[in-house]
């Protein structure tokens, strides 16, 4: 379901279920909307279960993704459960997610390689202000993982919150900027983290993470 320059929409009590057999089947893409809410949703894909963009090249006018609700849902995905951005996306913010339960391959993913780039292009998403709060996850990779590749330059990634969290996965959360893209204003409490992994967090080229309780 890819939703493209909506305003004022709610999805509530659908259910979601992809062929495993099949790539790419994401299943909810909220593409430059404003002001939807997403409640006591199923969804189970091959590739991302929940997908927050704003993808430039698609729109003539600028791309912004805000003003984003998802409550009470039950997510898997042999991908990512929650991905929010690609590098040259424009602007992504103030966007909330609480009482979430998370299954499959990755969690939370801010994730922002050079091969996700539009030609042409070096990057220059702006993510800020989004939250999570009350998540249950069980992951064979990441928990969390915000990162952003070297030779990518994207104007932010900052206010990103991470609150009354329980996470059981075989990597470490990750927070991981580069020279140009430094990760601002990132806060963890009340996060309890069972991992196989030798280090519960791993961070570089971020400033200002807060870990509370």
């Amino acid at each position: 379901l890819w939703l493209m320059q909506c305003e004022n929409l709610a999805i509530h009590r659908i259910r979601i279920t992809s062929d495993r057999r099949l790539l790419n089947s994401d299943g909810i893409d909220v593409d430059a909307c404003k002001n939807v809410t997403i409640s006591d949703c199923f969804i189970s894909t091959e590739d991302d279960a929940l997908v927050l963009r704003a993808i430039q090249k698609m729109f003539t006018s600028p791309a912004i993704c805000e003003n984003v609700v998802v409550s009470n849902c039950v997510l898997e995905s042999s991908c990512q459960c929650v991905r929010v951005g690609c590098p040259s996306d424009h602007v992504i913010r103030n966007c909330l997610f609480s009482n979430i339960r998370m299954s499959g391959r990755n969690g939370i993913n801010f994730d922002y390689p050079k091969r996700y780039l539009t030609k042409g292009s070096t990057g220059g998403a702006d993510i800020s202000g989004i939250s999570f709060s009350n998540v249950d996850a069980t992951c064979d990779g990441y928990p969390i993982r915000i990162g952003v590749e070297d030779g990518v330059e994207l104007t932010r990634v900052a206010g990103l919150s991470f609150s009354n969290m329980r996470l059981k996965s075989a990597l470490p959360c990750v927070i991981q900027g580069n020279a140009k893209s430094i990760i601002e204003d990132v806060r963890f409490s009340d996060v309890q983290l069972e991992t196989a992994g030798v280090q519960a967090i791993i961070h570089s080229q971020c400033k200002g993470v807060t870990l509370n309780n």
